[in-house]
């Protein structure tokens, strides 16, 4: 039995964690930070044997592009399904309006 491919992650999607990450560090200091990195880290894992985890996304134009999104607590992983395996595009803080920011 072959092993589930691990997810893509874009630079984008890294570059969103970081930014998340400093500015908690910022303001909550580095252990909140470290948490809430390693559980957007540990979700986008998941993908890995789950691939369509996460529901179409709501939005028309990113729902007919296959795009889906992941809820993680505070956070939403946008990302696409290719072939079985996840491509993680962006990461974002749920309360952003973040539809719009989603590259298509």
């Amino acid at each position: 039995m072959a092993l589930p491919s691990r997810p893509l992650v874009q630079l984008s999607a890294y570059e969103d964690i970081s930014a998340i990450a400093e500015g908690l560090e910022r303001f909550s200091g580095k252990r909140d930070a470290d948490t809430a990195v390693e559980h957007i880290l540990v979700g986008i894992d998941s993908l890995a044997s789950s691939p369509y985890l996460g529901p179409l996304h709501q939005d028309p134009m990113l729902a007919c592009l296959g795009y889906r999104k992941l809820v993680l607590g505070k956070y939403i992983v946008a990302y696409r399904v290719d072939d079985d395996c996840a491509t993680v595009l962006r990461v974002f803080h749920g309360s952003s309006n973040y539809a719009g920011r989603i590259d298509t």
